[in-house]
């Protein structure tokens, strides 16, 4: 049995975890406890947990996770809008897929590398995972057209939904919002996610199915 230790940077990402990562990793013997990141916690008050505004608490949580010495560490973050703060390569590549990759080594290395941590940043947002399957997005909002719109939005980036860009108003999470303006984000994504399925998302989004490669393989 092997204990996985994910700190996630929101309720989205929590919920996805709990419906659909952690089970299908249960199966495999990766036994998953999200953790929501802490913003803020003053005294005799409940601490503020959710969204990154600088590195410094995210850097503070995850040392408390990676002291569990027998635990596996891994993050669930949004490429898209890292804080200025966070660790980055001194010379950055120039493809999406390159350059997440570097800012996680980044991340790893300003933590001393440890051993049992697999840091992940989704490419370049949670809401790419989201826009993998225009059927499935269609299904659940009862709206057969938006499959096209979806489908086009797509084709624009060679059928990769990581690859739908940085911009302020071209990042995933505003295009769906575009698409759909009820899509609420905590509610609505991971449940297109259990429509999709790991199986084709991972198919679809290569960085992400290198991730859960890595996680399934912690079971031995």
């Amino acid at each position: 049995m092997t204990q996985l230790l994910i700190l996630v940077e929101g309720q989205t990402e929590e919920s996805f975890v709990n419906s659909l990562l952690g089970p299908h990793l249960a199966e495999r013997n990766v036994f998953v406890t999200p953790t929501l990141v802490v913003t803020r916690h003053l005294p005799g008050l409940p601490a503020d947990k959710g969204g990154i505004h600088s590195f410094e608490p995210v850097k503070r949580d995850l040392k408390r996770l990676l002291g569990h010495s027998a635990a596996w560490t891994t993050t669930l973050f949004d490429f898209y809008g890292l804080p200025d703060d966070f660790p980055r390569p001194n010379a950055p590549s120039e493809t999406p897929e390159e350059c997440v990759v570097q800012r996680e080594q980044a991340l790893a290395s300003a933590l001393g590398s440890p051993a049992r941590f697999i840091p992940f940043f989704a490419l370049h947002e949670f809401e790419a995972w989201v826009l993998a399957d225009a059927e499935a997005i269609a299904s659940h909002f009862g709206r057969p057209a938006l499959a096209n719109d979806v489908s086009s939005l797509l084709a624009q980036h060679g059928s990769n939904p990581e690859h739908i860009n940085h911009g302020v108003s071209t990042h995933p999470s505003a295009r769906l919002k575009a698409l759909v303006p009820t899509y609420k984000k905590t509610g609505d994504g991971p449940r297109i996610l259990e429509r999709i399925g790991l199986d084709a998302l991972r198919q679809r989004c290569a960085h992400f199915g290198a991730w859960l490669s890595k996680l399934e393989q912690l079971g031995g």
